[in-house]
């Protein structure tokens, strides 16, 4: 239990530290709408508020402008992620590109640094299914309830030539889930 709690705290400073990171402006909490009552930096030392409560992170990666790149860390992985948040790019997942940097949508990317993995963040929980249309490489797919990981779909093959859609394989969630990350196989992360 105190491993799952720590990772809980680990991904929640992680993400908040990625975003200021990333735009190095700490006003960006406000503007996009979360609680203004509720401090997620502390003033004297810049450091993230280690009692921010998950609803509010989710809350934040729900109104992050689509694509948009964070740093996040989960176990002792520290992870560059794509969240997407809307219908669209949801549906339309990591289909159509040949790696992860692959795609003119993506915004805060550093040109030195290279993406890990796209963090699917729904709009409530859900029970959702994935399938690998249009996928271009093989992927692992974690399932992810109130900040923790659940499960885990490993070596997901992208279609074999032009395998018919109503012929791929469908990998439905273990229940109800907020958030699914991929990352490419062989990246050799532990995180669950």
């Amino acid at each position: 239990m105190y491993k799952k709690l720590l990772a809980i705290l680990v991904f929640i400073l992680g993400v908040m530290a990625g975003v200021v990171y990333i735009t190095g402006d700490l006003s960006l909490f406000s503007f996009f709408g979360l609680k203004t009552d509720k401090s997620f930096i502390n003033k004297t030392s810049n450091q993230l508020d280690k009692n921010v409560d998950e609803k509010d992170i989710l809350g934040f990666l729900k109104s992050v402008p689509d694509h948009s790149v964070v740093e996040w860390q989960i176990g002792e992985e520290l992870l560059m992620v794509e969240v997407v948040n809307t219908p669209e790019s949801i549906t339309k997942g990591l289909g159509g590109r040949k790696n992860l940097e692959d795609s003119d949508e993506i915004v805060g990317l550093d040109s030195e640094k290279r993406i890990d993995g796209m963090l699917f963040v729904f709009p409530e929980s859900v029970k959702t299914s994935f399938w690998m249309k249009d996928m271009l490489f093989a992927i692992d797919l974690f399932w992810i309830k109130e900040g923790e990981i659940i499960e885990v779909e490993r070596n997901m093959l992208p279609p074999v030539d032009l395998q018919r859609q109503e012929n791929l394989s469908i990998y439905e969630s273990p229940g109800l889930v907020e958030m699914v990350l991929e990352i490419p196989v062989g990246e050799n992360l532990q995180l669950f």
